[in-house]
């Protein structure tokens, strides 16, 4: 696979994503000894789950790759594009709740 396909990028972006997510499993309960400290970066996390992970590639994935995997049914799975999409939704109801967790203060919500 080439350096620029959009595949390797795609999954290049993937791993951004999760090593992203790593950052924010590690961080456990850090509330708990710094609610300040915690509170700016659970702001920065979600800023980039919001602007990185949905914004930028997510919109790829709806706008150009399902598109083009719908265009050739004889590569899809039964119920891929459904089952993506459905992803994408709970990943942004998922990033709404956090952000209002944030708001009211209630660290663990906003973690979990």
């Amino acid at each position: 696979m080439s350096k620029n396909s959009p595949i390797r990028i795609l999954r290049d972006e993937h791993a951004v994503i999760s090593a992203a997510q790593e950052l924010v499993n590690n961080a456990g309960n850090r509330w708990e000894s710094d609610a300040e400290q915690y509170e700016a970066d659970a702001r920065k996390w979600l800023g980039f789950f919001r602007e990185y992970s949905d914004g930028f590639h997510h919109h790829k994935e709806e706008k150009i790759l399902f598109p083009a995997i719908s265009s050739h049914p004889e590569f899809m799975q039964q119920g891929l594009i459904g089952e993506l999409e459905e992803h994408h939704a709970l990943f942004r109801q998922y990033a709404g709740e956090c952000g209002q967790a944030l708001e009211n203060r209630e660290w663990a919500l906003s973690h979990d």
